[in-house]
């Protein structure tokens, strides 16, 4: 599995806990790792939608699109800065 999609699994765990606890309900470990497989973690977490010209916009909708785009961002940002870290170290050493 490549760091990536470790860290979209990361992210889908942790957004899976705070739902529940938003609901007030207890995920265990069974059903939190049943609801992982089904994602697809070679894909990114954004999902793009067409939106109808002359709808209205919801605005709580679109925030949260941005915010899932920020953490597929987020995620590549943090293989290519460890994977670059890694590389440099590998080229300073003797």
């Amino acid at each position: 599995m490549y760091k990536d999609q470790i860290y979209k699994l990361e992210y889908y765990r942790q957004r899976l806990i705070d739902q529940a606890l938003k609901s007030g309900e207890y995920i265990s470990d069974s059903a939190l790792e049943s609801a992982l497989e089904e994602y697809d973690t070679q894909l990114a977490l954004f999902k793009h939608r067409y939106i109808q010209e002359g709808s209205k916009l919801n605005v709580d909708e679109f925030n949260n699109e941005l915010y899932v785009l920020y953490n597929d961002l987020l995620i590549l940002y943090r293989t290519v800065y460890e994977r670059s870290e890694e590389h440099t170290s590998e080229l300073q050493s003797p």
